[in-house]
């Protein structure tokens, strides 16, 4: 047990490729395609044996998605996504699929599906060889939204979303930890959690209305408001709240730009805080 609060520092360095292209066909569909690549190189410190860990990988994906209208007023993009993960040696095939519909002039409905994979932290993957072989986090989108114009530059949205997230890492030792949440605030540096298990679950949901006026007569300025929960399901079977389940997001910003070189802008947001367990002083003591 006590190597699991022994003292680490690492850092990361990513040299990316990426190549995106697109081909519109005359009075046909619009197809867009491309390819990415990407070589990470990981150091590790370990304070307490002085001694150094070097990983190094190059993932790569290809990606294809095409846009069509099947009928006026609707538009379909249905599309693809390969990986290849180095570390774990798998490939991945992520699909995505979405739509806008312009139900009358000033309104249209939106919706979107997907499916994503990513890598572990690789410092969760250097504390144990058996970590590498674990399944690759993944995660499903689902997003359904409306837009209205509420004018020439003022616009209504209102969307909603289900995010769930499976084959995420756990740790036996903290049965009852989302590590992944591991990392936040002041928190820059993972525990050391050693051999993991890859049965974590989770969701994210909620809904968002923005209000957002592009700039015309040198004004601009969005409104959002957001309620949304997030849950994880820990290793003992009981859903709790992730440490970013703020519930609620209120964010006011915008700007006047009274010449083409001077801008002044503001921004406030307003979001619920992070759970906590009260103390009881006077138990605490006796």
């Amino acid at each position: 047990e006590g190597g699991i609060h022994e003292q680490y520092d690492y850092s990361n360095k990513w040299l990316t490729f990426r190549n995106v292209n697109h081909l519109r066909l005359a009075s046909g569909p619009q197809l867009e395609f491309g390819a990415e690549a990407q070589h990470v190189r990981f150091r590790n410190w370990d304070d307490f044996d002085n001694a150094v860990t070097r990983l190094s990988a190059t993932s790569a994906g290809a990606f294809a998605a095409c846009t069509v209208q099947p009928f006026p007023h609707f538009s379909l993009t249905a599309g693809a996504r390969v990986d290849y993960v180095p570390l774990s040696e798998r490939f991945h095939l992520s699909p995505r699929l979405s739509f806008s519909w312009a139900l009358a002039p000033r309104l249209t409905m939106n919706g979107a599906y997907g499916v994503y994979y990513q890598q572990m932290p690789l410092f969760l993957i250097k504390q144990d060889p058996s970590n590498a072989a674990l399944p690759d986090p993944r995660a499903r989108h689902i997003v359904l939204g409306f837009k209205y114009l509420l004018g020439k530059d003022v616009q209504l949205t209102l969307e909603a979303y289900d995010k769930r997230y499976s084959d995420h890492p756990m740790s036996p030792s903290y049965p009852y930890w989302f590590v992944i949440d591991d990392v936040n605030g002041d928190e820059d540096r993972f525990w050391d959690y050693g051999a993991l298990v890859g049965e974590g679950r989770a969701y994210a949901r909620g809904v968002e209305l923005t209000l957002q006026k592009k700039i015309s007569r040198k004004l601009y300025g969005l409104v959002a408001l957001t309620h949304y929960r997030a849950r994880y399901r820990d290793l003992m079977g009981f859903w709790r709240n992730r440490l970013f389940d703020n519930r609620f997001i209120v964010c006011l910003s915008g700007g006047y730009k009274p010449t083409r070189t001077w801008e002044i802008n503001v921004r406030w947001t307003l979001a619920g805080n992070k759970a906590f367990t009260t103390v009881d002083e006077a138990m605490s003591i006796q």
